[in-house]
């Protein structure tokens, strides 16, 4: 999607990243990207209209956890497929309390059912439904 609406601030705008095989979304696998997307509201939208199965969100060093399992509470809230959330950006840094089992901690906490995977350099890994 592009959005070419000027907007005012600081902050990013928010976004949407969607990739699905068969480029419609309709009977493909959806992965949302987030990027460096902070917390919408618009991602409980996003859920409940695109069902993404996975999730690669945003974990900062500089960033709480919480902050980040937010945005996998929204997308989860009408959107029963959403089954892994991906950590991304958190290797650049890692910082104590900021890690990718804290977030695991916080998407337990906020009652995120989606299994959370740490990607290990250089293994491959498939998703599937």
């Amino acid at each position: 999607m592009r959005d070419e609406r000027p907007w005012v601030g600081d902050a990013p705008q928010a976004a949407w990243y969607q990739f699905s095989p068969d480029r419609k979304g309709a009977n493909g696998y959806t992965l949302y990207f987030s990027g460096s997307t902070d917390l919408t509201l618009d991602m409980k939208l996003w859920g409940e209209l695109f069902k993404p199965d996975a999730a690669i969100l945003y974990l900062s060093s500089k960033m709480d956890p919480r902050d980040v399992a937010l945005p996998a509470q929204f997308l989860s809230e009408k959107n029963p497929n959403l089954k892994t959330v991906i950590p991304s950006h958190h290797r650049l840094k890692q910082t104590a309390g900021r890690t990718p089992a804290d977030l695991g901690e916080s998407l337990t906490a906020l009652g995120v059912k989606a299994k959370l995977l740490d990607p290990q350099l250089g293994k491959v890994y498939t998703l599937s439904k």
